[in-house]
């Protein structure tokens, strides 16, 4: 007997042409508005990060000169039993201005203070010299408040300018910073920041 292969059947090919599927141009469109919309998102998040950082270096500087100065003051503690020790500084009129530039700008010194000539209130007119010149070089505008409370114990406020960029109600935050009402009154737009210490001798 003879074995016969049995012939496989090809199916014959279409000749019908092929649809071809792709992207409409308005699938395209859509599709690079939804990508613009989360890169825009994602930029401000990134500038609010950046500025959220910078707030925060500034906030633990401003911590870093208050010790300073309070060291300052218990190192010549008989200054504060004057009655208007040369530490103090209230000065309403350069609070308000700390926005402008001029607010920005390091103050001159021309105060000496040479042995034995220099007493405990030429020293202290010195220290807060250089305390402010040093803040306003370390900090945006940097400046401080300091009133009196007793012969042993100061209010102390240091005084920053914050990048408006991670601050959405100034008028509301101002509160949680505790600031005097020198700069409480400040028009919030230009309101500084505040950190504050009460130091004791």
């Amino acid at each position: 007997m003879h074995n016969f292969k049995t012939a496989q059947r090809v199916a014959p090919r279409s000749c019908a042409p092929h649809r071809q599927q792709g992207v409409s141009l308005i699938e395209v469109l859509v599709a690079m508005l939804l990508v613009a919309f989360g890169m825009a998102a994602m930029a401000g998040m990134l500038v609010y990060s950046v500025n959220a950082n910078t707030n925060s270096g500034n906030r633990a500087m401003a911590t870093m000169m208050a010790m300073e100065y309070a060291e300052q003051l218990r190192a010549n503690p008989n200054e504060l039993n004057q009655s208007s020790p040369a530490y103090a500084r209230n000065d309403t009129n350069t609070y308000s201005n700390l926005y402008k530039a001029g607010g920005r700008t390091p103050p001159s010194i021309g105060i000496q203070c040479e042995y034995p000539a220099c007493t405990s209130t030429s020293l202290a007119t010195l220290e807060k010299a250089e305390f402010l010149k040093r803040l306003k070089l370390t900090l945006p505008a940097g400046d401080f408040v300091l009133n009196k409370v007793s012969n042993t114990q100061a209010d102390l406020w240091i005084l920053w300018m914050e990048n408006s960029g991670a601050t959405n109600n100034k008028a509301n935050e101002g509160g949680l910073d505790g600031c005097p009402g020198s700069v409480t009154s400040i028009d919030a737009a230009n309101r500084p920041r505040c950190l504050y210490m009460r130091v004791t001798l």
